[in-house]
């Protein structure tokens, strides 16, 4: 028997940022075997990791690869023996006829399927694990006696007792409770190490151990649940010191609104407004300086960072101000207004040191990121066609309706979209053709738009659209691939898909006389019986905010951004190419 880790407890402790051989050498040091999972993008990275690995006289029990078809491929080509389950059924019956196609498709490759328990999910009780032992009678179990025993009252001992053959790997943890009548499984307690908390291995007795205190989550040496700032940490955290220049519909009514909550990671140290009622409201909620100069708060000691919310055709001119007295800047969309005032910031701040952070929270969106999943998983084949589609009958007339203030959907919407379409394209897009128009809206900026971009290696074309006079709704997210398609409305995605269980054979063009009726039966129609699954995915506590918490971590942490400075010039570079000869090109000011 071989004793390794389970990587992903090292991945939350360590950020996610690692040497993959490094942290193999580490687990060695203090006598594991190996690392449970593989990781690789490619299978000559594969190969030569799994190479590596060997010449350590390490081990590891499964691959994890881009995509569920790659890891069992690359499973079965190293030798190994199970991959883990990887469906996305909502309901406990349709996860589990998922998971039968899943183990029938790896059948061939000598590769088992294995299900690892977990809290918050479809298999989380013990009474819920047992279902799927019946409904799933091939699938294997990677058995976490953490999640099962403490947290959700199940037997582990029963499990292992009955079920000893359906084993293909243990989890062992153990667990400190906090507060057990806590809603949310995390609130609860926190898992820690072997020795560390309240016994639970294989155990009916789940008792602490005989003068083992309950430890607070955080505590130096016990990682904190993945994706989660505990409460400790928080309170023990350093805030960053903010400096919001703008106070209007974006600076208070969005940034304002989503760090709130968020006290011990953000605090508003001044403000900037033209407007002496605003700066009062932020004086009365923050008790913070406020400044009616932009040029004031730079020379503010306390700022740290210098959030942009400003009219969009401020945007270059404030972060400027802000990088050359030093300051870091988050700056709201648009990043700037062209593509040269972007790579001009962009340089200024590496000459002077600073951070410069692009706020597209879009990125954080879940259909956005089901249908990037969906891309890598295959599941509705290769994804060639995606379109995107923000539309509206608004008529309006505000200054984002003004050239002079850089108004105009494409630096409105448009920043949002675009990234998400060219995170769609994995960022090697070429603009296709574009065309803008002013249709009800008042000013003189363009009011709907298509802009249709192909990936460079891949062929995957995007169509979005953004417009303010549609009256009809449309389908927020379109994508269509070889074994499927998808379309959005409000907070459900409805999928249609082959069947995985049913592999159908490449089709073969009959070169003979057709028929002489349409249809089924007919001239044109698939002569294989197509088998069809459908079913809706519902987006549920998206939560855009998140991007704040991803800034703190850079900042504060060293874990990257997740938007690039390259990801947000991008963009730019896009809207500047959409508008090039049309009226709407940015005019010399």
């Amino acid at each position: 028997m071989k004793i390794g880790v389970a990587d992903y407890g090292i991945y939350a402790w360590e950020g996610g940022f690692y040497d993959y051989l490094e942290r193999m050498k580490k687990v060695q040091s203090v006598g594991y075997d190996g690392l449970e999972r593989l990781h690789a993008q490619t299978a000559e990275q594969a190969l030569t990791l799994s190479a590596q690995v060997r010449k350590l006289g390490a081990d590891f029990a499964t691959c994890l690869a881009p995509t569920p078809e790659l890891s069992l491929q690359w499973t079965a080509a190293l030798g190994k023996a199970y991959m883990w389950t990887n469906v996305i059924g909502k309901d406990f019956d349709t996860f589990c006829r998922q998971v039968n196609c899943q183990i029938a498709y790896a059948k061939p490759y000598g590769v088992e399927v294995a299900l690892h328990n977990h809290l918050g999910s479809l298999v989380e009780t013990q009474d819920e694990l047992l279902r799927f032992l019946d409904a799933c009678p091939e699938a294997k179990l990677v058995l976490d006696t953490g999640h099962l025993s403490v947290a959700a009252g199940g037997d582990p001992l029963y499990i292992v007792t009955h079920y000893y053959d359906r084993i293909a790997a243990v989890h062992l943890k153990e667990w400190v409770s906090t507060d057990p009548s806590a809603e949310n499984w995390y609130d609860r307690g926190y898992f820690c190490e072997l020795g560390g908390g309240q016994r639970l291995a294989l155990c009916r007795a789940r008792q602490p151990q005989a003068g083992a205190a309950p430890r607070p989550e955080g505590q130096p040496g016990l990682p904190a649940p993945a994706g989660r700032v505990n409460k400790e940490e928080q309170n023990m955290a350093n805030p960053i010191k903010l400096g919001l220049v703008g106070v209007g519909r974006a600076g208070w009514g969005m940034h304002c609104e989503e760090i709130a909550g968020k006290e011990e990671l953000f605090q508003i140290a001044a403000a900037c407004d033209l407007i002496p009622e605003r700066r009062e409201k932020m004086e009365k909620r923050y008790g913070c300086r406020t400044y009616a100069d932009i040029r004031e708060l730079v020379r503010d000691p306390d700022v740290e960072i210098v959030d942009i919310a400003t009219r969009s055709c401020d945007h270059y001119a404030h972060a400027k101000l802000a990088l050359e007295a030093g300051k870091d800047v988050l700056l709201e969309k648009p990043f700037c207004e062209t593509y040269a005032e972007a790579c001009e910031l962009r340089d200024l701040a590496e000459k002077m040191g600073r951070k410069l952070y692009a706020r597209h929270n879009r990125r954080f969106e879940l259909h956005f990121q089901k249908i990037r999943e969906l891309q890598k998983n295959g599941l509705l084949g290769d994804i060639y066609e995606i379109h995107i589609a923000r539309n509206s009958y608004s008529r309006r007339d505000d200054w984002q309706t003004l050239s002079e203030f850089g108004g105009g959907q494409l630096l409105n919407w448009g920043p949002h979209i675009i990234d998400q379409s060219l995170q769609f394209l994995d960022e090697n897009a070429e603009l296709l053709c574009s065309d803008l128009k002013h249709t009800v809206a008042a000013g003189d900026c363009e009011d709907h738009l298509t802009i249709v971009l192909r990936g460079r290696e891949s062929g995957t074309l995007v169509n979005m659209q953004i417009s303010g006079g549609v009256s009809l709704p449309c389908p927020e997210y379109e994508a269509f691939g070889t074994k499927g398609s998808l379309r959005v409305f409000g907070d459900t995605m409805h999928l249609k898909y082959l069947d995985p269980a049913c592999p159908l054979p490449d089709p073969i063009a009959d070169p003979g006389t057709p028929g002489q009726t349409f249809g089924a039966t007919g001239t044109f129609a698939s002569s294989t019986p197509l088998r069809w699954i459908e079913e809706d995915w519902k987006r549920e506590n998206e939560d855009l905010s998140v991007i704040w918490t991803a800034m703190y971590r850079d900042y504060r942490e060293g874990v990257p951004y997740p938007i690039t400075m390259d990801e947000a010039l991008a963009v730019i570079e896009v809207i500047d190419k959409a508008k090039q000869g049309t009226p709407f090109e940015r005019k010399p000011r």
